[in-house]
């Protein structure tokens, strides 16, 4: 007669999970839409992005003169909310998003167009002076 005996056999198994939510999109504050200038240098500023998570390790800017980003003209991942840019006479396009230390990106922000338009103007304006005594 066969005989078996079985022990009792106890493991456990211990999973962690980190659950990473991406940091918030953040608000474009300036060039403010479309905006137009003469000035060939742009300030870009925004209001900073939160991650309670792992925080926000910085920003995508993005700037273009097409309106679907298919080319981009300049970007940066600047690690502040502000960033500058020396344009060219175009209409140029803009949007910003956030990245954490996790990895996570924000959704992009709406997109605002600027205008840059360095050339004088045809003409130019007359003011008369006046002298008083």
């Amino acid at each position: 007669m066969a005989s078996s005996s079985f022990a009792a056999v106890s493991d456990s198994i211990t999973y962690y999970v980190t659950v990473s939510l991406p940091p918030t999109v953040p608000v474009l504050s300036s060039p403010s839409d479309n905006w137009t200038t003469n000035y060939a240098t742009i300030n870009f500023d925004w209001n900073d992005s939160t991650d309670d998570g792992s925080g926000v390790s910085n920003y995508d800017l993005q700037v273009s003169t097409e309106i679907n980003f298919n080319s981009v003209n300049y970007s940066s991942s600047p690690v502040t909310s502000q960033a500058s840019l020396t344009t060219t006479e175009d209409v140029y396009y803009w949007r910003v998003r956030a990245k954490d230390n996790a990895g996570n990106y924000s959704a992009w922000t709406d997109t605002r167009t600027f205008t840059v338009g360095t050339a004088e103007p045809d003409s130019a304006i007359t003011v008369p002076v006046t002298q008083t005594a």
